[in-house]
């Protein structure tokens, strides 16, 4: 059973909190994958070819759909990339910066 989930993916702007936390000035891109296919990897080459060139940390929000500081988890390898996937399956969605 192929499983998908989403991938929100945020660059160039920043988060605000004024009561309500958003993302400004920056680009915000929804993609789905396949819960199976979904690697380290998968995320180098799908944010080469969106945006990244050169080297970049990757962030993710361990926190679901809320981001804060402490909530920050740093994307180096396929553990990583497991995390988001449980994080998927408890929210829904992840959020990459």
């Amino acid at each position: 059973m192929d499983e998908e989930f989403e991938v929100v993916f945020h660059d160039g702007g920043k988060f605000i909190s004024d009561g309500k936390l958003r993302y400004e000035y920056g680009e915000t891109t929804r993609l789905s994958f396949d819960l199976d296919m979904w690697s380290y990897f998968v995320v180098l080459s799908v944010i080469k070819g969106m945006w990244y060139v050169g080297e970049n940390k990757l962030w993710f929000s361990v926190g679901g759909s809320s981001v804060l500081d402490d909530r920050l988890q740093l994307l180096c390898d396929d553990s990583g990339a497991l995390h988001m996937v449980n994080i998927v399956r408890l929210n829904g969605e992840v959020l990459f910066l």
